[in-house]
C-alpha cells in the first residue's frame, strides 16, 4: 500500500491524514495498493501546449531545471534571433514570439528536456517514450537517438524552414473516425490526415480552399468539425517545398541506438531500425498516429502514463483510447493556472506517480536542497516516558551544574545526547 500527500505545512498534513483515517480522503492524497514493477510511458508534448512564462516557477526553484534550460540556451543562442530566455520568460510588459513557429518549436524542445532531466533527477526512469509530432523529437534526444546539441540545432532548423513556407494551408479537428475521413479526402493530394488521435479523433491539412471543402462534406455529414489556430498547414503537403533541405540538414546529425524503447509516430509501435535523415523527412510530411502509439503501450502492459509538458493536452486523447481501466494512472507533469501554481502541480504529480507504483529516489528529491526530515516512530504511542539509566545520569549532572552553564549550553548538552541515545 502506498501513500502519498503533498502539503505546506502540518496543519494541512494533519488534516488530510485525519480525513483518510475517517474515510474522507481529499483530492491531493493519492493511494494505491502496488504489486511488481510498475512502468512508466513519458508523453511529450507537441506544439499548440505552449505559453511564455511556462516553466517560470521551476526555473526559479529546482536548479536541475534551470540548469538545463540554459544548456539549451547556450546552444541554441546562434540559432535563434532572440535568447531562449527571452522567449520563454520575457519581461514584464514585453511580448514573446513563443507562438510563432520558428521560436515554437526549440522552446518546447527545451522546456521539456528540462522537465524530463528534472524527472531522471527523481530517479523516475521510463519504460517508454513517445511524443506527438515536435514532442518526438524530445522522446528521441531522451532516449539516445541523437545528443542535445543535435537534436536543438534539428528542431531549430525544422522551425525556421517550416515557418518560411508560405503560409497557405490550414488544419482542422475532426470528430470521427479515421475511415470516415479518409472516405470524405476521396484521395485529395491538397488535403492529409495529420494526426489519427483517437477513435473519433482525426486532425486534417492542407490547402486553405481544399481544407474548406472537405470540412463542408463532413458538416453536410453531420460530422461535427472545428478548424485549428495554427500558422500553416503541417504533415501535409504544403510542407514539401523545405523537405529536402531539411532532409539534407538531418543527413548531418549522428544518430544511435536508442536505449530507452521509443514508439514512434509514424507506425505507433518501437523503432526497429535506426531513425535517419529520411525518417525525419517522412515524420514531418505524414500522419502522426498517436492513437495506435497508445494502444500498443496498453497492450503491452503499460498503466502509468505521464504527460512530460507544460499543459495536459495528450492525457485527454489517450484516455480516450484505452479502455475505461481503475489500474491506468494518467498524470499530468504541470497544468497551466492550476491552484499551487508549478510547483503545486508537480508536486501532486510526484504524489500521483509515487502511489501509482512508479520508482522514486527521494534523496535525488532532496538533493539540491538543505533539507529538514521530521521522524515519527513505528511504534503507537504508550503515554510513557522510558529514559535510558546513562542518559537519566546525564540530566541529572546538568540539572546539578544549572548554576554554573549558560543556559543554552544545556540545551545543546541535552539535545545531544538525545540524539546519541535515540530518544
Amino acid at each position: 500500500m502506498r501513500l502519498a500527500l503533498p502539503c505546506a505545512d502540518y496543519a494541512e498534513a494533519s488534516a488530510a491524514l485525519g480525513a483518510y483515517a475517517a474515510g474522507r480522503p481529499t483530492a491531493k492524497l493519492a493511494s494505491n495498493v502496488v504489486s511488481g514493477d510498475v512502468g512508466v510511458v513519458m508523453m511529450f508534448t507537441g506544439q499548440g501546449s505552449q505559453y511564455a512564462g511556462m516553466g517560470r516557477e521551476l526555473y526559479d526553484t529546482e536548479p536541475v531545471f534551470r540548469e538545463a534550460i540554459e544548456a539549451c540556451a547556450g546552444i541554441l543562442k546562434p540559432l535563434l534571433g532572440r535568447p531562449l530566455l527571452e522567449v520563454l520568460y520575457p519581461r514584464e510588459g514585453e511580448a514573446s514570439p513563443i507562438d510563432e513557429t520558428a521560436y515554437t518549436q526549440p522552446a518546447l524542445f527545451a522546456f521539456e528536456y528540462a522537465l524530463a532531466q528534472l524527472w531522471a533527477s527523481w530517479g523516475v526512469e521510463a519504460a517508454a517514450v513517445m511524443g506527438h509530432s515536435v514532442g518526438e523529437y524530445v522522446a528521441a534526444c531522451v532516449a539516445g537517438v541523437f545528443s542535445l546539441e543535435d537534436g536543438l540545432k534539428l528542431i531549430a532548423t525544422r522551425a525556421r524552414l517550416m515557418d518560411a513556407v508560405p503560409r497557405e494551408g490550414s488544419m482542422a479537428a475532426v470528430f470521427a473516425s479515421a475511415q470516415t475521413v479518409e472516405a470524405a479526402l476521396g484521395g485529395a493530394a491538397d488535403v492529409s490526415i495529420a494526426a489519427v488521435n483517437g477513435p473519433g479523433a482525426v486532425v486534417i491539412s492542407g490547402r486553405k480552399a481544399a481544407v474548406a471543402g472537405v470540412l463542408g462534406a463532413l458538416g453536410a455529414q453531420g460530422v461535427r468539425c472545428k478548424e485549428l489556430n495554427t500558422s500553416n498547414a503541417f504533415h501535409s503537403a504544403v510542407m514539401e517545398p523545405m523537405l529536402d533541405e531539411f532532409e539534407a540538414a538531418a543527413a548531418k546529425v549522428s544518430y544511435g541506438e536508442p536505449y530507452t524503447t521509443i514508439i514512434l509516430n509514424r507506425t505507433g509501435k518501437p523503432a526497429d531500425k535506426p531513425l535517419d535523415a529520411a525518417y525525419w523527412r517522412d515524420h514531418l510530411r505524414h500522419s502522426v498516429l498517436f492513437a495506435d502509439s497508445v494502444q500498443h503501450c496498453y497492450d503491452g502492459g503499460s498503466r502509468i502514463f505521464l504527460e512530460v509538458g507544460p499543459n495536459p493536452v495528450l492525457l485527454g486523447m489517450a484516455r480516450r483510447v484505452v479502455p475505461d481501466d481503475e489500474g491506468v494512472h494518467w498524470v499530468a507533469s504541470l497544468k497551466k493556472g492550476g491552484a499551487g501554481g508549478e510547483y503545486g502541480a508537480i508536486c501532486k504529480a510526484v504524489a500521483d506517480l509515487y502511489a501509482a507504483g512508479a520508482a522514486f529516489s527521494w534523496a535525488g528529491f532532496d538533493k539540491p536542497f538543505a533539507r529538514k526530515k521530521v521522524l515519527l516512530p513505528a511504534f503507537a504511542f504508550q503515554q510513557k516516558l522510558l529514559w535510558p539509566k546513562r542518559m537519566a545520569i546525564g540530566v541529572e549532572m546538568i540539572n546539578n551544574e544549572v548554576n554554573r552553564h549558560d543556559i543554552a549550553a544545556i540545551w545543546v548538552a541535552f539535545f545531544s545526547r538525545c540524539q546519541r541515545y535515540r530518544c
